[in-house]
């Protein structure tokens, strides 16, 4: 019997399916670099141009988060976003058939000595990873240079489409990474945190807001923020990390594993797990001043307000909790009138 976190089985035509589909995809991922980037020119054009790919949350995002810029400046900031997202999608694509050697020559690990010690401490670790650079191999990067060493996991969340699902988990468990279902992710983070493991939890998407929110000063706005990761690492007493990454050049980036020192934000208190998440944005935050055009603006990161009941980092300054409180209460009226 399949349990909850084992992946459906694929029928028998469904496996002749993707084997085609897989073929021609691994085909194309072998194609050069060189052939590739020439062609995401063009993709950057298409997106920006023609299809206007969710331009005016990206021209938004970037607006109201550097209010310092300029319009031009914005705009520039974006055309080099659409590049940046071009790139980043013909490098997936390469993702199913990089070597090693390439990975690594590509995403040079600036530390590795952090990873040796995690391999040598049998206890949890856990990474705090972001939507920025390329993310995807920046996993494959962290999982090649522990693989066999230390159980990895990661978190995905299931495509609708059986076909680019398949595809991507494989994609993305290339290099041993152990892969579990968002639904299920908090309690086997737990759980495998309680052992000799490495964790990586993405956590600057915009979360739900069936639940109280928490809300952290972040690029000049009030951001919902997911404060489950720092309630795991200080409920575990797992060793916390964060992944910086940057983009050198096209095709190039950094790595470094930068340790978190969670003994500043003990005992294990609702407040301290509301300081780490803060401290966790503010490392973001630097990340995205450093270089701008990098993360992923295209997501619509601030489609949440607060609301009465939400929660307000103590970072706000007095004036700007009331002016928040005053704006929630005003999306409240409005809600009330439809």
């Amino acid at each position: 019997m399949r349990t909850e976190l084992e992946r459906p089985t694929l029928s028998v035509g469904q496996k002749v399916v993707f084997g085609l589909v897989y073929g021609v995809v691994y085909g194309l991922s072998t194609l050069p670099f060189s052939l590739w980037y020439g062609l995401s020119r063009g993709i950057a054009w298409v997106l920006r141009v023609l299809v206007k790919y969710r331009k005016e949350v990206i021209l938004q995002n970037l607006s109201d988060s550097f209010p310092e810029k300029s319009p031009d400046e914005i705009q520039l900031l974006a055309r080099l976003f659409y590049q940046h997202f071009a790139d980043f999608l013909v490098e997936t694509v390469k993702s199913v058939s990089i070597s090693e050697e390439e990975l690594r020559r590509r995403v040079h690990l600036i530390n590795p000595e952090v990873i040796d010690a995690i391999v040598a401490q049998p206890e949890g670790h856990l990474l705090v990873a972001t939507h920025f650079g390329n993310f995807e191999w920046m996993e494959s990067r962290l999982a090649l240079a522990s693989r066999e060493r230390v159980t990895s996991y990661g978190i995905y969340s299931p495509l609708r489409s059986w076909i680019f699902d398949e595809l991507t988990f494989r994609m993305r468990t290339r290099f041993g990474v152990t892969l579990l279902p968002m639904r299920y992710a908090m309690i086997q983070a737990i759980r495998a945190l309680k052992t000799h493991s490495f964790f990586g939890f993405i956590n600057d998407q915009s979360p739900h807001h069936g639940q109280r929110l928490y809300f952290t000063p972040f690029l000049h706005q009030a951001t919902p923020y997911h404060a489950s990761v720092a309630k795991i690492g200080l409920k575990t007493g797992a060793n916390m990390y964060y992944a910086d990454m940057r983009k050198v050049k096209r095709g190039y980036y950094t790595l470094e594993i930068v340790p978190i020192d969670t003994t500043a934000f003990l005992p294990y208190t609702q407040e301290n797990i509301y300081r780490l998440t803060d401290h966790q944005a503010s490392l973001l935050e630097a990340t995205i001043q450093a270089q701008p055009a990098y993360w992923l603006w295209s997501h619509r990161r601030w489609k949440h307000k607060p609301r009465p009941g939400d929660i307000l980092s103590t970072q706000f300054s007095s004036s700007k909790i009331v002016s928040i409180e005053a704006e929630s209460e005003d999306i409240k009226g409005k809600e009330g009138n439809v």
